[in-house]
């Protein structure tokens, strides 16, 4: 997994874990409208708190909006991507439309979480 919005990605060798985490070692380019810029590098812990907010960009293609996280890279919209390729709870919620409130983070591995179970999954790994 990558932690920033950098392009370059690593080449990763096939003994590691489908998940594995790279630390990028240029300046955060993280912005929202809510909590401003990031001014450490991606190596960094960073002082500022995560947004909580859903993303506001609307896709130019189909209209519809990002179900993202605000300050953090687009994920695919979920209307219009392959429903059997989200988990079940996700394509209940876009089938029922209710995605409206409906915020998620796509790991690079294709996972996707809401933002209170990766800070779940972090927590748990940051008390080993």
């Amino acid at each position: 997994m990558k932690m920033c919005h950098h392009d370059h990605v690593p080449s990763i060798s096939d003994s590691l874990q489908e998940c594995g985490i790279y630390e990028c070692p240029r300046y955060c380019f993280s912005r929202c409208k809510h909590l401003g810029k990031c001014q450490h590098r991606c190596t960094e812990t960073c002082p500022r708190r995560s947004c909580k907010n859903k993303c506001s960009t609307r896709f130019r293609e189909c209209e519809h909006y990002c179900n993202g996280v605000c300050g953090e890279p687009c994920i695919p919209c979920l209307h219009c991507r392959d429903r059997y390729q989200l988990p079940p709870e996700i394509q209940n919620a876009v089938r029922q439309g209710q995605t409206r409130h409906l915020i998620l983070i796509e790991l690079e591995c294709g996972h996707l979480l809401r933002p209170a179970l990766l800070d779940q999954h972090v927590e748990q790994f940051l008390q080993r």
